[in-house]
């Protein structure tokens, strides 16, 4: 009987632990959306590759693409806020919220995951087979890096955000 209740003790303790990084998490989380500049705003940024984003900012009343990766960040072009704000946003499927749903939808997942992972190997063999583009025309590799990631997201079974 004494075994049962050390088992019982160790497992409340496990579950406490678990229950407090999760929260710790949110919390964390939650503080560094808080985080602002008064001169500086990001509306919005996307990661194209591995260490290398992409970004929309506004500064001092100018909207600018920024180019960011480990070693640099260079202004990419100056944007016309007015464009930006008519733009038409995209409205995909609703994220599922909590961890439950989030939890039952990576299980859901995962069945197509052997079919998956062979269509992005498939993608990525025809990536490295490409010419890569010159090294001084970042738009143009900006854009084809957006084009890519837009059409891999539309694709079924292709990247979820």
């Amino acid at each position: 009987m004494e075994r049962f209740w050390t088992t019982f003790f160790y497992i409340v303790v496990m579950a406490a632990v678990l229950v407090a990084a999760y929260l710790t998490t949110r919390f964390l989380a939650q503080k560094s959306r808080r985080m602002s500049s008064r001169h500086i705003r990001m509306h919005d940024s996307m990661m194209i590759g591995r260490d290398k984003h992409i970004a929309v900012i506004e500064v001092a009343g100018k909207t600018l693409l920024i180019g960011i990766t480990n070693q640099s960040i260079n202004v990419l072009a100056d944007i016309d806020a007015n464009a930006l704000k008519n733009a038409p946003e995209e409205t995909g499927a609703p994220k599922p919220k909590g961890f439950a749903a989030r939890t039952a939808g990576f299980f859901a997942g995962m069945k197509d995951a052997p079919k998956n992972l062979s269509a992005a190997r498939t993608r990525m063999k025809k990536t490295r087979r490409e010419k890569p583009a010159e090294d001084g025309d970042f738009l143009r590799q900006m854009d084809e890096a957006i084009k890519k990631r837009k059409s891999l997201a539309d694709e079924p079974g292709g990247e979820e955000e």
